[in-house]
């Protein structure tokens, strides 16, 4: 059952997303997607929800190991969480926040739902968030175990990214193994 209404301006899309078995369905404005074609005709859309869950699978099973994890994707006021346990993809959602307590509330919210140990269970953080930032502190304040994502290995970069934090724009250097 799908909750989300359409127009007769948007196209109905989807992602397969192997590793998971799973499809991703979303809409994007008929006129964009159009154009789009019209310019590009060999392009490919991906919802940014399939390219985080894919390059998250691609470095959760490259660890190889089955320590339960939940990765949160931070943006300006919004952010995606994926969550995995034994080894196993479980579940991605977005939450909106407001203030750091919204953040915290919502993370520990999904953790207690899914009976994710908060003395045991990595959360991986990427995205729009620094090491000194009040939601960094209130996540080590509550979760024991929370880090950062690193660069995925798969790639080669350049000298001027060392600029950029290696946990910043994770899905988007990731976007080429996810097509």
């Amino acid at each position: 059952t799908f909750t989300g209404k359409t127009t007769e301006d948007e196209s109905i899309l989807h992602d397969t997303i192997k590793e998971i078995k799973s499809n991703n369905v979303y809409t994007i404005p008929t006129s964009i997607e159009k154009y789009f074609k019209t310019k590009f005709p060999e392009c490919i859309f991906m919802h940014h929800s399939s390219t985080f869950v894919i390059s998250i699978m691609n470095n959760f099973n490259k660890e190889s190991n089955k320590q339960d994890k939940v990765y949160v994707n931070v943006s300006n006021n919004s952010f995606e969480i994926a969550t995995f346990s034994k080894g196993n993809f479980i579940l991605y959602n977005t939450f909106p926040f407001k203030t750091k307590e919204d953040f915290i509330y919502y993370i520990l919210f999904v953790m207690k739902q899914l009976s994710l140990d908060v003395n045991t269970t990595e959360l991986v953080l990427l995205g729009k968030i620094t090491h000194d930032s009040t939601l960094h502190q209130l996540a080590y304040k509550y979760i024991a175990d929370v880090s950062f994502i690193n660069r995925s290995s798969l790639f080669s970069y350049s000298e001027s990214l060392s600029e950029i934090p290696e946990h910043q724009y994770y899905s988007l250097f990731n976007l080429s193994k996810c097509v």
